[in-house]
């Protein structure tokens, strides 16, 4: 039996922190109907895994983070075309069918490594299904030829989503960043296929090579280069810098790699993503506004009556 407090002035002091836990209550149940999905939370809890200062601390502000996202967010009605328009620290692509939505994140250690996680939300027979995708632990199972399960996820951090179908299925093609150490970093193009029985599969043979056809493009170069991997879409093409060793007794060591003149690109033809050799882009560039000035001046040179040297 709690004891009856007949102090006036005890009185008065819990009544007061009564008021105060009531009217938080009252600020964080408004809160909530401002911020249905925790959008400020979020964001305060990626602050926390980008950058406090210490590994532990990251590992638990991931933990937490993934936790609200798992739980609370993701599970709510309505959060598969909700815009997150005030979360700026979680990749977001949402595919053009809106049948498939990824949430992605990194995590940075101090050692130069990083961890990434990904949720999809993917809507099959009406109905929306959470995925946690598990990061491939092996990574000797990682080929340009694998096909792989959502168990199994060539992790990575996600910047564009691409679609495009043939008469059979819808693959959604992704363009990733992984920093893997303080020597090399990875760029990939990844494929996800919706499989009939509700599943994910990574990778799909729909990428033109010398020999057959590949499930994925990987790439590696050196920490002290950037490489560029984008989707043009003026030209409908995947986009991508042509990698070489310093020297050709390097080949095979990736850390000694970095982008040549050259571009190379994928575009979409016969239900493949066709190879195709582009110009040398900047020498390339240069060499054409050259000759076009040139052919400029020749014209001109050519009408006396006009042109004085």
């Amino acid at each position: 039996m709690l004891p009856v407090v007949t102090n006036p002035d005890m009185q008065r002091t819990l009544f007061f922190i009564f008021l105060l836990a009531f009217n938080f209550d009252s600020l964080q149940l408004k809160a909530q109907e401002q911020d249905p999905f925790q959008e400020a939370k979020i964001e305060e809890l990626c602050f926390g895994v980008l950058n406090t200062d210490y590994d532990e601390e990251r590992k638990q502000f991931n933990q937490a983070l993934k936790q609200l996202l798992k739980e609370e967010v993701l599970p709510k009605e309505g959060a598969f075309a909700h815009p997150f328009s005030k979360v700026k620290s979680l990749g977001i692509l949402s595919s053009p069918d809106s049948m498939l939505r990824i949430f992605n994140w990194m995590v940075p250690f101090s050692d130069g490594s990083y961890q990434y996680e990904g949720l999809i939300l993917l809507k099959q027979a009406g109905e929306v299904k959470l995925i946690d995708l598990k990061p491939l632990k092996n990574d000797s199972v990682l080929t340009e030829y694998a096909i792989l399960g959502n168990k199994q996820w060539p992790a990575a951090l996600y910047y564009e989503l691409i679609q495009r179908q043939d008469q059979f299925d819808t693959y959604y093609t992704l363009l990733g960043w992984d920093g893997h150490n303080r020597l090399s970093t990875k760029k990939t193009i990844e494929v996800i296929r919706l499989k009939t029985d509700g599943s994910i599969q990574f990778g799909a043979p729909i990428f033109e090579a010398a020999k057959g056809k590949k499930s994925r493009r990987l790439f590696e170069y050196s920490a002290q280069h950037s490489m560029r991997l984008n989707y043009d879409a003026s030209t409908k093409q995947i986009q991508f810098d042509f990698l070489a060793p310093l020297k050709p007794s390097l080949e095979g060591v990736y850390e000694y790699y970095f982008p040549a003149m050259t571009q190379d690109a994928y575009v979409w033809e016969e239900n493949r993503w066709k190879f195709i050799k582009l110009i040398d882009t900047d020498e390339g560039r240069k060499r054409e506004i050259k000759k076009l000035e040139k052919n400029k001046k020749d014209q001109i040179l050519e009408q006396d009556d006009i042109y004085k040297p």
